[in-house]
């Protein structure tokens, strides 16, 4: 790993899928819930639901595991 936003370790798009993995872990999250953002995302393309290209692919995890936590 360089260590540059460029290598996925940042927010840039696409992520690697591992550091999405240990990005939901990090905030509680089991991998199941990391793999099924990714394999979303990865399958629009890095578009949210407007189809606008996601920026911050964190920002978008966030409200991703947020969603999980009020929709229970």
């Amino acid at each position: 790993m360089t260590g540059k936003k460029s290598d996925g370790a940042g927010i840039s798009i696409p992520p690697i899928k591992e550091h999405v993995v240990i990005y939901f872990i990090q905030h509680g999250k089991p991998e199941n819930y990391a793999i099924n953002f990714f394999d979303h995302f990865a399958s629009n393309q890095w578009r949210n639901s407007r189809g606008s290209v996601i920026k911050n692919w964190k920002w978008c995890a966030w409200d991703w595991i947020y969603q999980k936590v009020v929709n229970k």
